[in-house]
Order: C-alpha cells, then sequence, then structure tokens
C-alpha cells in the first residue's frame, strides 16, 4: 500500500487499496455473486448448485442436474443480465454452465 505524505485516507479507501493490492476482489465478488445466486434462483436450484466459482469477470456454475444445465445454457445471456443488475454492476462477462 503507497503511504501519502501528508494525506488523510479513509479507511473505506485504504480497505478498497488493500483488497486490489491483494488481489482480492474476484474472492470478494465471487461471494456476493453466490449470495445474489441463491437470491435469485431460491433454495431448489441452490440444491442443484455445486460450485459457485468468479475469476477475471468469468462466472463458473457447476450443477449436478444436465436438465437444469441445459435450460440455463440457453438463457444464459438474461442469467448474467440479471445477475450483473442485482450486483449493481457489469461485473461477469462470460458464463460457464458446467
Amino acid at each position: 500500500m503507497a503511504v501519502r505524505k501528508n494525506s488523510v485516507v479513509s479507511i473505506g479507501d485504504a480497505i478498497k487499496e488493500f483488497i486490489k493490492e491483494h488481489k482480492l476482489d474476484d474472492k470478494f465478488l465471487e461471494r456476493r455473486i453466490a449470495e445474489a445466486w441463491h437470491s435469485m434462483f431460491g433454495p431448489q436450484i441452490g440444491e442443484l448448485t455445486r460450485e459457485i466459482r468468479f475469476a477475471e469477470g468469468v462466472l463458473t456454475i457447476s450443477l449436478t442436474s444436465s436438465v437444469l444445465r441445459k435450460e440455463l445454457s440457453l438463457s444464459a445471456d438474461k442469467v448474467m443480465k440479471a445477475l450483473n443488475t442485482h450486483l449493481g454492476a457489469d461485473v461477469i462477462v462470460k458464463l460457464v454452465l458446467t
């Protein structure tokens, strides 16, 4: 973290800088995305979700149901847009369903 001489940095800005410097952005986003996924799609789809990973704009969702995987892949753009809207930013640029 860069030390600024004679300037005051807010705690929020210091935390943001720490997160960025230590490349923790994706891990925090991954957690927020997982919460959004479960909130938006509910417990039934949540039970069929094995794993949620996010790195460098790519969201990978592992599902236990091939039928659900196929159904969601047909509307992947809508799912991605809905998640980005829920998150308040266009952070997901690609959705991979496995």
